[in-house]
This record gives structure tokens, sequence and C-alpha cells, in this order.
């Protein structure tokens, strides 16, 4: 309906009085050249220059420091996110940590930051220089392995009959096998006598001196793989199939595995993002819950909540998106054609429409759902038994008088034609030329948006309270007024806009209230230069399903003509910020802008759209 940034307010002599009147007899508000801090949206820190002249701030420069993972290094924003404490140093991620120097050590600490280079493997022990070694010992020993390293220590003469004994002497005779205090491996006397087994093959090894070396198996971190002190295995990871696969043990932990479960399912999800299937036919609908294709099921109609599985947002807090209605069922939708927030489900047999919340400027996922319309060929109906196809007389004769009833032109998304417009139950129905329910559409609760406005007044009503439009300097209502009296919003947003003023940039921040299904779009100055809080209400937009009108009777819905015989001839306006050409009257000292069907080239084209307190750009 428009583009989200609104452009130029024309607010060039307002914020030039606002300055002026800072100005006019005063000392300067700073010294050039200094700087201020200042607030930025969402309420990050910014910093502002004091003018040449010092007769005030320069717009708000944001920038948001980026330390909330980082220790250390630049915020990207000129500043520090700290320093490190030695020996750390700042390393590329903005983590302090100290970097181990080993070099060509392989054991023991490392010199900087005491880090272990690695161990030695027994009998081996560790240097002053990081180096595994095993120092010998032949004390008291001719030959043989010495007791410590296994090295030799020399032999006996062989040829003469020689023989060494265990305590390294050599002997003559017969030979003695002799295991001493050896555990496992052969005896180092004759070599003849085994001295026994290490009692784990896994976690043991038998070292040259005929002792067990044995690893102590730590799983208490690995749920599978090789335990990191000994690599005996610490467990499998089991796949869909219920059998072992090493393919999902990582760094000693198992990879989640999503199992898709189809069994008794012929659509819908299979539970890890997949598909059990789709239903073929026009009117076959996958029931997500069963996963079963059912033949056009019966869906109730709840006023103010949904149809079928698909609901509506009830608040901010309590959103129904798109994605949602994705999964409940099981379809990606496409959109209406000359839509750009209603997509069509089911064989275009239930649409539903929203707002953007994510500034996408596309109707996508976490978008919030306003309202699902069920249309021609879907079975669903109200409590009351009335849908597609129950008369005008039906409807209210079951549901009472509407809050209000009127032929709407056609619009996004939207047939046009005459239109039951409950607001207190959160249901809408639009009929054909023969009285003959087309669709019934389904919102939340709201209030009925009758009342009525003033364009030269600037002013509008609504359930009895009035509020004002002003310059968004000093005058205009705060945002809180038009909440208490509508209620809240669709979507709140906002925008900023650089405006100059005698030649000097200042930064204005704009806040946004979207009430889409009752037709108002109320827009404000939030603050000027990021230090001027003004939160001014300045324009309101007004369209379907919007009601009430002005004293001399104009309305959204009125021709062309009506318009031009209340405020004479118009200014027509390309203004980048509303889509079409914008037909710009004169009410009083105010403007009031309005966009017509067909870009009201006749004058029996309707307004779909009028701007009170229109500000040309």
């Amino acid at each position: 309906m428009r583009g989200r940034a609104w452009t130029n307010l024309a607010l060039g002599l307002m914020l030039g009085g606002l300055l002026a009147a800072c100005d006019q007899g005063a000392d300067p508000v700073c010294d050039p050249g200094a700087q201020n801090p200042c607030s930025c949206a969402g309420g990050a820190a910014g910093v502002q220059a004091c003018l040449p002249d010092g007769s005030g701030w320069e717009a708000c420069q944001c920038c948001q420091p980026a330390c909330a993972s980082k220790d250390c290094g630049p915020d990207g924003c000129g500043g520090s996110c700290g320093e490190c404490t030695a020996p750390d140093t700042c390393d590329g991620t903005g983590r302090c940590a100290c970097a181990p120097a080993c070099g060509d050590r392989v054991c023991g600490p490392d010199p900087v930051c005491g880090t272990p280079c690695g161990s030695c493997a027994a009998p081996d022990t560790c240097d002053a220089q990081g180096q595994c070694g095993c120092s010998p010992d032949c004390t008291g020993r001719a030959c043989g392995p010495d007791p410590i390293c296994g090295d030799s220590c020399g032999g006996c003469d062989t040829a003469a009959g020689e023989w060494c004994d265990g305590d390294g002497a050599c002997q003559t005779g017969p030979c003695q096998p002799d295991c001493g205090e050896r555990e496992c491996g052969m005896d180092p006397v004759c070599g003849t006598l085994p001295c026994g087994t290490c009692p784990d093959p896994n976690g043991c090894v038998c070292l040259p001196t005929g002792m067990c070396d044995c690893c102590e198996p730590d799983c208490s971190a690995a749920e599978c793989g090789p335990d990191p002190a000994c690599g005996a295995p610490c467990g499998d990871c089991l796949g869909c199939d219920g059998q072992p696969d090493p393919g999902l043990c990582d760094q000693g932990q198992c990879t989640p595995v999503c199992c898709p479960d189809c069994a008794g399912r012929g659509c819908g999800p299979d539970g890890c993002g997949g598909s059990c299937g789709a239903c073929e036919g026009a009117t076959s609908v996958c029931v997500v819950a069963t996963g079963q294709c059912v033949a056009d099921p019966a869906w109730h109609i709840e006023a103010g909540l949904g149809v079928g599985p698909v609901e509506v947002s009830q608040s901010l807090a309590a959103p129904a998106t798109l994605d949602a209605v994705r999964a409940a069922l099981w379809e990606e939708g496409v959109l209406v054609p000359g839509a750009t927030y209603s997509m069509s489900f089911l064989g275009d047999r239930l649409w539903v429409a929203g707002i953007d919340v994510n500034g996408s400027r596309t109707f996508d996922g976490p978008d919030h759902v306003l309202s699902v319309i069920a249309r021609a060929g879907l079975d669903a109906r109200t409590p009351e038994g009335l849908g597609v196809g129950s008369a005008l007389a039906e409807v209210r004769a079951g549901l009472g008088a509407p809050d209000h009833s009127e032929v709407l032109a056609p619009a996004e998304g939207f047939e046009g034609g005459r239109v039951d417009e409950y607001f207190g139950l959160g249901l809408f129905v639009n009929y054909g030329p023969d009285d003959l329910a087309q669709a019934v559409t389904v919102t939340r609760v709201y209030s009925a948006p009758g009342g009525g406005f003033d364009p030269q007044a600037g002013t509008l009503t609504y359930q009895g309270t009035t509020l004002y439009l002003g310059d968004g300097l000093a005058t205009g209502d705060p945002r809180a007024a038009h909440r208490a009296a509508v209620g809240e919003p669709d979507w709140p947003s906002g925008f900023e806009q650089v405006i100059d003023v005698g030649g000097t940039p200042v930064s204005v921040q704009f806040w946004v209230d979207s009430y889409r299904i009752q037709g108002l779009e109320f827009i404000g100055v939030d603050t000027v230069a990021g230090v001027y809080e003004r939160d001014k209400l300045v324009l309101v937009a007004l369209y379907p399903f919007y009601f009430g009108q002005a004293p001399n009777g104009v309305r959204v819905g009125s021709p062309r003509a009506e318009l031009e015989a209340a405020y004479g001839p118009p200014t027509l306006v390309q203004d980048p910020a509303w889509s079409g050409v914008l037909h710009v009257y004169t009410a009083g000292e105010r403007k009031l802008g309005a966009l017509f069907t067909h870009d009201g080239q006749s004058p029996d084209d309707t307004a779909v759209m009028l701007l009170l307190n229109y500000q040309t750009p």
C-alpha cells in the first residue's frame, strides 16, 4: 500500500523553527569540535559532534560496539573491548589467551605459559630441554640389560660357555633362567622362561625392563571412540537402524541423529525436516496431526481465532506466523496475484493475509498472520452453520447486525464487494451480487473503527477520544494516546530520515503503529538529532476497513468528485513514499492526501486511502 521508508515530511520549516528558537539570543550550546555521547535506536551508545558555530549538535553517529563475545581487541567503533594481562595476548577472535611456545620441546611445560608440550612414554623421562630420553644405570653390572632402560651393560664370553645372570655377572655352567622382579616378557638370563603377561592387553604394555606399564582408561568426558588416556573404546553411537555407526562419533561425543518416522503416515512431516508425502487431488488435504490425506475435511470457522488448524495472531506477544500456517497445512502456498502480503493455499480455497515484521518487504516465514479467509470450495462452517454460500439474511440472523456494512472497491488481496464487518467478533463476510457469501474472513477481535476525522483541525476521534495531529515537534499527541484509544497495534515499527535544515542534515527518527484490519496507520516523530525527544503524532493514514467520516461526509470510499467539491482542485504529487498518483487537497492550513482507484483518472474513482495532515515532500 505504501513504502516502509516514508520520505521527507517537509519538516524543514518546523525543524528550523525549533533550532532557531534555541539559538535566538542564547549563548552557544556547545564548543565547536566538542563531542557528546548520545543514544541510538535500541539503546546503543553513539557520539555526536558540536556544529562549527556552536549552535547545536550534529546527528548522532551510531556505532554498536561488537564486544559481546570478545575480551580484547578493536570494538569496531574505534574503541577497544579490553586489554590482556601478560603472558596472555589477544588472538584473532578477540579472546585473551596465552600462546604456548613449545618450539622443539616434546615434553614438559612450555617456558611461556606452562602449558604441557607432551609427555614421555616409560621408561623415558623429560629433561630440562623438553626432550624425552632414558639414562641407563649399569652400576655393578658387567653384562645383560640395565634395570632402568633395558640397554646392554656388556656381554659374556659365550665361546667359553659363560652366561649372564640376573645380577649382571658372568657365570659358567648350565644357564639358570631367572625372572627376578620381572612381571612380563622372557627372562633376561636365558630367554627361555616366560616371566608373565600384563593383565590388560588394551591398557598395558611390557617395558624392556620386564615391568608392565598399565594405563587407566578415562571415559568420563567421552561416550564413544577411544579414551584419550589409553585408547581403550568408550562406547558406540547407534544409527537409525540400531547398529553402531562410527561416523556418528565426533571428538568423543555422539552426533545427534534424527530418524525419520513415516510409519502409518502418507503425508506431512517425517519429524526430521523431510516429508512423508503429499496429497493428490484438488480437494485432498493433509491432516498433519495424523499424517493422513482426507478428502475435503469439514473445518470449523471460529470467529476471532481461525479456520480449521490455521490460526490468526492474537497479540504481539502471541503471534501466528506464516511458518505456522505452512506447518499446519503442509503446503508452501503461493502469493495471491496482485498482492504482497496475501498467500493462497489448498487450491485457492484458503487465503491468509499478514504484515511484514522483519523488514523483508515480502510475505515470508516469520511474518504475522492477521486474517484467514475461507473461500469457495472449502467445507468450513461457523458453529451457527454459516459459511461460503450462506445468504446475507441468514448470516445476520445467526450473528446479528454487523458493526458496519459497506461496499468496498477492490484492493490488495481483496476482491471488493459488500462486506459485513463484525469487528467485535473477529469475523468479516464478503458477499457477491446475489447477496451470497463469497468469502468468510477471521481476524482477532478488534474495536470498531468508527468515529470521525477533521482534516482542517487535524483531529481523529476514536471511541470517544479525540487525537491531535501536529508538527511532530511542539504539537501532536504522544504515541500512548492513540494506543489507549485504539489498542495494541498489529505491528509497531520505525524509520530514520535525514532532513536538510538550512543546509545542515538533521537525523529524525519516526515511529509507526500499523492497525491493518482497522484501516489505521499512525506516524509520529520520535527523536530529532538523536537528542530531542519529541514523541509527537504527525500523520494518520486511513484505508479500509476504517469507516469514520469528516464533517462534510468525506470518507474512505468517497469518489474523487466529492473530495474536489469539498476541498477544491488538488495538486497531483508523485511521492515515492506512497504508490500511485497522490492527490493533495488544501483543508484550511493543512493538507489532505488521497489515493484513488485507477489513480483517480475518473471523477467516479473512489478513495482507497486518505492521509490526514499530509506533508509535501
